[in-house]
């Protein structure tokens, strides 16, 4: 009798192979891989420390460098303009702008050398502006001949204000002027922010585990803590800071008095700026992770955490069930992996597809995403079509190109403010406020819009940034955030393309029975401070200074060029200058401009409407 052959289904050898395969493989690599991942979870568990050590830090650098960046710009401005020093009041505007600029700070100072004081605070109102004489206070006169003793900027000691209830730092910057010591900045700064601040981190980071974050000062005073709050009992103009053996957290008030032998298993992972600590308080045993900062002055902050020895062992001990574990992934793993691959791959690759397209900003090409029978999947593909509508209409309010080029110059992180040469234009309509009186919303609106675009493509076309809409009025800059060294050609250009497509839309307006839309353009050239200005809920990238100023002049002033263009341009010098022969300049002198002591030297640019005006009138 002939015996059949035993035929198995396909699903079966399959599986079975796989099963095989997958036992096979899994005595090979199962004790390479429970080292890795006991290590890799070493590792996660120092990069988590790492990670709160660094945002404390640089919560610190965020609250008080913005401070010596704002110092420095005020000084080199007072530097430029050492009149400011015997202008109290117009000193006192400029104080005034730079605590309007920096939140944390509660008032800005100017002490001459006989301790006279000039003092902006910032209030809910208007800012208070007082003149002081502190000659014989030791205090202020030890601290103004300390700055006289200095050239460089430097941190002083806390103190406390009686009516905010909270403690103050200060900064100070002496202010030299060929050799001879004038004065010196002070800016007072707040630090309850930072305990919010800590709490807020702890609240933020309570998935990577329970711990409690702070910052000491010379690791006996409690400086930042998530019960540190504004009005804390018992702290005065002796004592603005609490005391830790004092202070009502019993864990943190036994950090420094005992040490047990260290064992934690990553704790050589961490950076040598670290410090770890096994100490004993109520109720159990502790880790503390400390770094202490030195940029503040000659006394040591420590920034740091603490957290429960169990919580800092259990997850290597949890490693002791990888063996386990890992053996049934393999085996489910084996039978289910071609499956999944094949149904989670199509909707994976059309949500990284979209948000590629969502990285580079194009979003009119990105396709709605299908739903997926998987919950996360059709959460993620719901939540990237509705993200997706977002931007579409929050990119209409946000200027794209300048979003691409500030990407495209620091892919990560904040644009730091710094100092450099650009190049401003300020347009304006010709009386639109009267026109539009005779105007319905929908008429005026439809006349912005069509407008706008026309000056939108000029200046963009020309590489330039329109950095705001003000009423009927376009800002526009050159040499931001990208450097441009021909950018006084690049906005003389935009405003000779503006002319021309002002012409050729007033032509059209004309052949409908429209009036004309007749504009001015001023140019200016010089020093801006640029980046971000703002405060951390709502920052612009943007440029502020005198040459945004004086643009904005020069713009007014453009009514006084004879003639009946309907562009008229006004560059001044400072422009005109670094202009070649391709531009037509018409000298008009020096202007008198609102605002500004010295006048502005200014020239006409000559447009090729005029041009053809004049060649038709020879």
């Amino acid at each position: 009798m002939t015996m059949r052959k035993v035929s198995l289904p396909l699903s079966v050898i399959v599986a079975g192979t796989m099963l095989l395969v997958a036992l096979l493989s899994s005595g090979a690599v199962l004790f390479v891989g429970l080292r890795v991942a006991e290590r890799n979870t070493e590792e996660l568990l120092a990069e988590n420390v790492q990670l709160i050590t660094d945002t404390l830090k640089d919560a610190l650098a965020g609250h008080l460098e913005p401070v010596r960046s704002y110092s420095a710009a005020l000084a080199e401005m007072i530097d430029r303009r050492p009149d400011l020093l015997d202008d109290w009041p117009l000193l006192a505007e400029r104080f005034e702008a730079s605590v309007a600029a920096l939140p944390q700070v509660r008032s800005v100072a100017f002490i001459a050398p006989d301790a006279r004081l000039l003092r902006v605070t910032q209030r809910e109102g208007p800012d208070e502006v007082s003149v002081l004489d502190w000659s014989g206070e030791p205090q202020i006169e030890a601290l103004v001949e300390r700055a006289g003793n200095t050239y460089e900027p430097f941190w002083g000691e806390f103190f406390y204000s009686q009516p905010r209830q909270v403690a103050l730092l200060n900064f100070h910057r002496p202010i030299w002027q060929q050799g001879t010591f004038r004065g010196s900045l002070v800016f007072v700064i707040s630090v309850d922010e930072l305990s919010h601040f800590v709490a807020s981190l702890v609240d933020e980071l309570r998935s990577e585990g329970h711990f409690t974050a702070f910052i000491l000062y010379d690791r006996d005073f409690v400086l930042a803590h998530p019960l540190l709050h504004p009005g804390f009992p018992g702290l005065s103009e002796e004592q603005p800071l609490p005391q830790l053996r004092n202070f009502p957290d019993p864990v943190l008030t036994e950090i420094w008095r005992s040490q047990s032998e260290i064992d934690l298993e990553f704790g050589a992972l961490l950076p040598p700026d670290v410090e770890v600590r096994r100490f004993e308080a109520p109720g159990d045993s502790y880790y503390a992770l400390l770094a202490d900062v030195e940029d503040y002055g000659p006394t040591a902050w420590t920034v740091g955490l603490y957290l429960p020895t169990a919580q800092g062992d259990v997850q290597l001990e949890r490693l002791s069930h990888l063996a386990y574990v890992a053996l049934g992934v393999l085996v489910i793993s084996a039978a289910l992996s071609v499956l999944l691959a094949s149904w989670l791959s199509r909707p994976v690759r059309a949500f990284a597809e979209a948000a590629g397209r969502v990285e580079q900003l194009d979003l009119s090409e990105v396709k709605s995403l299908p739903r997926s029978h998987l919950a996360e999947i059709d959460r993620a593909s719901d939540s990237m079509n509705s993200m997706t509508g977002a931007l579409r209409i929050f990119a209409t309010y946000v200027p794209q190109t300048l979003v691409r080029r500030l990407m495209a110059l620091r892919g990560e992180g904040e644009v730091a403010s710094d100092e450099r040469r650009i190049t401003v234009m300020f347009t304006d309509i010709v009386g639109f406020t009267s026109d539009s009186e005779q105007m319905s919303a929908s008429e005026v609106a439809s006349l912005l819009n069509h407008h706008f675009a026309l000056l939108g493509r000029c200046i963009e076309e020309t590489g330039g940034t329109i950095d705001k809409y003000i009423g009927d009025s376009v800002m526009a800059i050159w040499g931001a955030p990208e450097r441009q060294p021909d950018m006084e050609k690049r906005a003389c250009r935009a405003a000779l393309a503006i002319a021309a497509a002002m012409e050729r839309d007033n032509a059209d307006r004309r052949l409908k029975g429209e009036p004309e839309v007749r504009i001015r353009i001023g140019i200016h050239s010089g020093p801006a401070l640029v980046g971000n200005i703002g405060f951390p809920g709502r920052v612009n990238y943007t440029v502020v200074g005198d040459t945004v100023n004086s643009a904005q002049r020069l713009e007014g002033l453009a009514k006084t060029i004879p003639g009946d263009d309907a562009v008229k341009i006004m560059v001044s010098a400072e422009t005109a200058k670094h202009l070649d022969g391709g531009f037509r300049l018409e000298p008009v002198g020096a202007l008198e401009a609102k605002g500004r002591e010295a006048p502005l030297d200014a020239f006409r640019l000559v447009t090729d409407a005029t041009i053809k005006t004049e060649a038709a009138a020879q």
